[in-house]
């Protein structure tokens, strides 16, 4: 009997499981890392965040593309590869595992936008919500401790402090606000459901970390905001007046406010930082000095070698003004195309803007990516019932 080859639709189709089944295997192993981050050593956790990051690559090359936004996330990583490249070349400084690290974020973030990861989408939001339950267990239970004269509760990972356990829980918070209409409130799911967001809510408190607030309050006011039925003027000129009243609050404010102790020394570090990459020469200006060199003693942390606290200024350092503008063009590119993601990327804008947030976190970013994915399935489950009901009509 001759032998049927497969249609270009079924090969796509087998291709679309695979990379799916790979980011939930990534997904997995992400989850390992956080349960057993204090049982497990770092070189177990290296290798837990290593295959992670392999898988996604593996799925992020043979799915296919569903908006122009992975076209510039590649752009972004070849950009980065070639900053560094060119930074070594030069004599700059590389840091392997920073850029491994690094180079998980984009990966995770095309997955996000390319990978239909909704037949594993039940068993996510189960393993996200053990992690919810287990942080809750372990901030009731273990040794409270201060970071910056604030007492904080034991963390879900991270011996030095809050701040990745809070990304983690600020995304499982966000991932089941978008998962809460999916059942109904009074069934057993969607109690559920309900129960973890009231547990993220109340560990993000406890947590006291200002930027994945501020990341929370960007994304509901933002998510509102685009809800609104009103004309997009009047959207356009709120924006204007409420970044007029900001500018004036932070004006009245600064005479008041000694923002250099306000910040956690971030605005004096931020003046430091810029003027050391003013004063570059031409080819480190536009390519950097590598993965892992902004992690250096400054005046305001001079106890110890701290990054800029500022995820753009971090890229603007170490790959230069190639990398800032190729981060740029990402973050525009995914805010101006898909509204019903934009409020996802505005957030993560505004905590890599203000702090050290998720663009070197992928032990947290990871479920930011799956939250996008969740909103691009929601973008297509409602074009295929509004083609059903035009159909019908």
């Amino acid at each position: 009997m001759a032998q049927i080859s497969a249609s270009p639709e079924q090969a796509i189709g087998r291709q679309a499981n695979y990379a799916s089944n790979l980011v939930a295997l990534a997904t997995l192993l992400q989850l390992l890392q956080i349960f057993l981050f204090f049982i497990i050593g770092p070189e177990m956790r290296y290798a837990l965040a290593g295959s992670a990051t392999c898988l996604v690559a593996f799925a992020c090359l043979i799915s296919r593309p569903n908006t122009n936004s992975t076209t510039h996330a590649w752009f972004f990583i070849l950009s980065m590869i070639f900053c560094w490249v060119l930074a070594v070349g030069s004599g700059g400084d590389f840091s392997p595992a920073s850029a491994a690290q690094q180079l998980a974020i984009p990966l995770w973030l095309i997955a996000g936008l390319s990978v239909d990861v909704r037949q594993w989408q039940k068993q996510i939001s189960v393993g996200l919500g053990l992690v919810a339950f287990y942080a809750f267990y372990l901030a009731m239970t273990g040794p409270t401790y201060s970071v910056g004269y604030i007492e904080r509760p034991a963390n879900l990972v991270d011996f030095e402090g809050p701040h990745l356990s809070a990304y983690i829980i600020g995304g499982i918070f966000l991932y089941y606000l978008q998962d809460l209409n999916r059942s109904p409130i009074l069934s057993v799911k969607g109690l559920l459901r309900a129960l973890v967001t009231l547990l993220c809510a109340y560990l993000i408190v406890e947590y006291q970390v200002r930027t994945v607030q501020v990341l929370i309050a960007v994304y509901l006011a933002s998510w509102l905001f685009i809800k609104l039925k009103i004309s997009n003027l009047v959207k356009i000129s709120a924006i204007v007046i409420a970044l007029q009243l900001a500018f004036l609050a932070l004006l009245i404010a600064s005479y008041y406010l000694d923002f250099t102790q306000f910040s956690s020394g971030r605005t004096s570090v931020y003046a430091e930082r810029i003027d050391i990459i003013s004063a570059r020469p031409l080819a480190t200006l536009l390519f950097g000095t590598g993965a892992g060199t902004d992690l250096v003693v400054s005046s305001a942390w001079w106890w110890d070698a701290k990054n800029s606290h500022n995820d753009f200024l971090s890229v603007l350092y170490e790959r230069g003004l190639l990398g800032f503008l190729s981060l740029l063009a990402l973050f525009s590119s995914i805010i101006f195309t898909r509204s019903k993601i934009s409020p996802i990327a505005l957030s993560i804008f505004s905590a890599s803007i203000i702090s050290n947030g998720l663009l070197a976190r992928p032990l947290a970013f990871f479920i930011y990516a799956l939250i996008v994915s969740l909103s691009l399935q929601d973008i297509t489950d409602d074009s295929i019932n509004k083609h059903a009901q035009s159909t019908r009509l």
